[in-house]
């Protein structure tokens, strides 16, 4: 596991402004970089992880040491940027209604990250008779006698692009690395080293600065949390440091920092213990978990004060046409929500985390997440959106590497509306904080009920609810689960229909039948008890 540890500088002015000089030069090379890349891109050619940097259509200050750093750096964003196209085109095509081989075209096209090709010819398997399926890659390479090379058909490369360049648009914008404000600097321009003399610090920085031959030599002011993780077996100092350049709340340059990247070795998997769903409250509490807890309670409350506070500034300074970002207080109370965001996610997500003994969780069933809603403002949705949802993943995948716990992933579709105990799905299930199931009468806390319905779908993982077909699927899988539980419909065999059943209020399966123990049909009773 690679971790970065932040550090402040003990440097005088001269060295600390060589170092912020590095950024406008630097953010000039990113963005033409970036640019070549794209147009590469796009004109059909492959990501390059190496290339030769000679003879560049663009003027830089910058050493031809620092241009392969800047490279490596532009390399990184764009290969995370594909893998997010990717990701986002693939769940365009499962919700299109798309089939047949064209369907398999595209998602193989896809996967290729080919959608910008002019031409491109495909394996394919034939059977005996007649059908083309699909080749995979490793069976290409092993076996190419035994496939068929058919080119695709230009539609399908022009449909291709057209979803990438939609895709791209609307949800995974392509990385602007022109306003960056963190530098990865490569051993080859920055190297750390402890002192070999007596000295107050433990960490020295070289950096080449944009004076050729006169590099800067940094000391670094102690971390006590990292000194301590550093001296624990295996772990190693990376050669890479990334370079931070702080700024005011105005966003003015306002100093430097340095982070040393620590190589740890990756905690053992987790074999005994509990598994725990967790749900993303925000109504409530920040977690709950399936255990009957419900953490961070009082983050919400918080984030509503504040949130009214950010509504009155907005309508003050929207009334005399003023810009909110010249406003300091609005901008402090954006920074202030955000760390406190952080650190409330941080401090949770570690409680579990360390929690030992028999009760110790050995995997998270968690949702895939979504901050909207809850009586926030739409400005507070959007930082919400920003902070709270990328600092969840980061500390949810870190949990493996650190702690040793499995994450699972799960659709988040119903949640709210699935009872944790028969697996009824409706809307009526759920009034406010309370959910009272319609079906077998279960009453409990909604953020409860949700995080026992994640825990739940571990065993038969459902797809999320990127569009109305998928949410209908969804439903129908979840309905299909509750009837092979309970039973096929009512007595006399003519199912009324998900749809009629759910909008009078209760399941198909209660329809023409009497009740008993808490509206459960009575040919149910026994079977439950």
């Amino acid at each position: 596991m690679i971790t970065a540890h932040r550090h402040r500088l003990a440097a005088n002015t001269g060295k600390e402004q060589a170092l912020m000089d590095l950024f406008p030069a630097f953010r000039d090379t990113l963005a033409n970089l970036s640019s070549m890349t794209v147009k590469e891109l796009q004109g059909g050619r492959p990501l390059a992880k190496w290339r030769i940097l000679t003879d560049l259509p663009f003027d830089t200050r910058l050493s031809a040491r620092q241009v392969k750093s800047a490279y490596n750096q532009v390399h990184a964003a764009h290969a995370s940027w594909l893998a997010l196209l990717e990701t986002a085109v693939r769940e365009a095509i499962t919700a299109s209604t798309l089939t047949g081989i064209r369907r398999t075209t595209l998602h193989r096209i896809n996967s290729r990250h080919a959608w910008w090709a002019t031409d491109l010819t495909l394996p394919w398997r034939q059977t005996p008779g007649g059908e083309l399926i699909h080749a995979t890659h490793t069976y290409a390479e092993k076996h190419p006698e035994k496939c068929v090379w058919v080119p695709v058909d230009p539609a399908d490369l022009r449909l291709a692009r057209h979803l990438a360049k939609h895709t791209s648009a609307r949800k995974v914008r392509r990385p602007d690395l022109s306003r960056v404000r963190t530098l990865v600097l490569d051993s080859t321009i920055a190297r750390p080293e402890r002192p070999t003399g007596a000295t107050e610090y433990s960490w020295w920085v070289t950096v080449a600065t944009l004076v050729r031959g006169k590099p800067v030599r940094i000391p670094l002011k102690n971390n006590t949390y990292f000194e301590n993780l550093a001296a624990q077996p295996g772990a190693k100092v990376a050669g890479v440091i990334q370079l931070h350049l702080e700024t005011t709340g105005a966003g003015q340059p306002a100093g430097a920092a340095i982070s040393l990247l620590l190589n740890t070795p990756d905690a053992l998997q987790r074999e005994t213990g509990t598994v725990v769903g967790l749900d993303f409250g925000m109504a409530n509490a920040l977690f709950a978990t399936s255990d009957g807890r419900l953490l961070g309670q009082r983050m919400l409350r918080t984030l509503k004060s504040w949130d009214q506070r950010l509504t009155e500034i907005a309508a003050e300074h929207q009334s005399r046409g003023l810009r909110l970002r010249d406003n300091p207080e609005y901008r402090a109370l954006n920074k202030r929500i955000k760390d406190f965001v952080t650190n409330e996610i941080g401090r949770v997500l570690n409680i579990l985390a360390r929690e030992n003994g028999e009760d110790r969780i050995r995997e998270l069933v968690v949702e895939r997440l979504d901050f909207r809603g809850h009586g926030m403002s739409r400005a507070m949705n959007r930082l919400l959106t920003r902070t709270g949802r990328a600092c969840v993943k980061a500390r949810l995948a870190a949990l493996g590497p650190k702690h040793g716990i499995t994450v699972t992933e799960v659709g988040s579709a119903y949640t709210s509306q699935e009872c944790s105990g028969c697996g009824y799905t409706a809307k009526a299930n759920r009034r406010g904080r309370h959910f009272g199931c319609r079906f077998c009468g279960k009453k409990l806390h909604c953020d409860i009920n949700a995080a026992r319905a994640i825990r739940g779908r571990r065993s038969i993982p459902l797809t999320d609810h990127h569009s109305a077909l998928q949410r209908r699927t969804t439903l129908q899988r979840l309905d299909q689960r509750h009837r092979q539980r309970w039973g096929p419909g009512p007595a006399a065999g003519a199912d009324p229909g998900l749809a009629g059943a759910r909008a009078a209020g209760q399941p198909s399966c209660l329809a023409g039948k009497s009740t008993g123990f808490h509206g459960i049909p009575c040919n149910y009773v026994l079977y439950m008890r």
